[in-house]
């Protein structure tokens, strides 16, 4: 019998998603995707538009499009399978244990409400906390993102922040719960270059404080060569590489591995 391997906290193996088209035929959008993360460890997903590494983050989380379905294969997460589990089981998953930073953090926000009541409901949806608990928990976790003012940041909306400050506050969300797991998927993709290289420090540092296995999606291999010692390579759905950073030479003979040094938009 096989020992498991304790230090695994995700794992992806062989994982193949469809996507089904309406004349009922379907088209292969991740290939066979293998792909291990340990407690604490921190790694980067890279690719180009139209790679699927957003389509791989959201089957990790049970989200992916109702034309989307896994075909084969399974996630792995604390070496228990979450690839085919109900929607109930999949919710007492998100936010409480693995949590996730998007890209865009205007759109990600909810523009009707405060922030802090944004946090807050988080708080009390996965920690079943009171008002006044999760309201002094949700200030405290603004503090630990950076913000001097977290009681000002607290009642503000959306609209009242820059881009930087609504990233930090996504960044406040997905902590807040302190998960074992964070994905961020492009999250300084819609940032300005100086507010960019803030935003990956800070949600460095604060992986190096609490202690989290994180992955980072990004298009840039520089922008998360810095911080990240293992990658992740997709092109087409399929993993092209898979090992050290410092490995991947530059100049690159792979056209495809030598445009991922390069900073290109990327939506996907």
């Amino acid at each position: 019998m096989t020992e498991k391997n304790e230090n695994i906290l995700l794992e992806i193996k062989n994982l193949s998603v469809i996507l089904e088209k309406s004349d009922k035929t379907s088209k292969v959008i991740l290939d066979g995707i293998n792909l291990t993360l340990n407690k604490k460890q921190r790694s980067a997903l890279i690719g180009q538009s139209g790679s699927g590494k957003t389509i791989t983050s959201r089957a990790i989380l049970g989200l992916l499009p109702e034309n989307m379905k896994i075909s084969s294969g399974d996630i792995r997460f604390d070496q228990q399978i979450i690839s085919y589990k109900n929607e109930a089981d999949l919710e007492n998953l998100r936010g409480k244990k693995i949590a996730m930073i998007f890209q865009e953090p205007h759109a990600a926000l909810n523009p009707v409400f405060r922030v802090g009541t944004q946090i807050t409901d988080v708080l009390k949806l996965n920690l079943n906390l009171n008002k006044q608990t999760a309201a002094e928990q949700a200030m405290d976790v603004l503090s630990q993102v950076g913000f001097s003012n977290p009681q000002e940041i607290y009642k503000m909306y959306p609209g009242q922040l820059s881009g930087g400050m609504a990233q930090r506050v996504l960044i406040a969300m997905a902590l807040s719960c302190q998960p074992e797991l964070i994905i961020a998927d492009e999250p300084t993709s819609a940032l300005d270059a100086i507010t960019q290289s803030k935003i990956l420090k800070l949600i460095f540092d604060l992986q190096e404080k609490f202690q989290f296995a994180f992955l980072i999606i990004s298009h840039d291999i520089p922008l998360v060569k810095k911080y990240v010692a293992d990658v992740y390579i997709l092109k087409d759905g399929e993993i092209v590489y898979s090992g050290a950073i410092k490995k991947i030479t530059y100049p690159n003979p792979d056209p495809y591995i030598q445009s991922l040094f390069e900073t290109l938009p990327d939506v996907l």
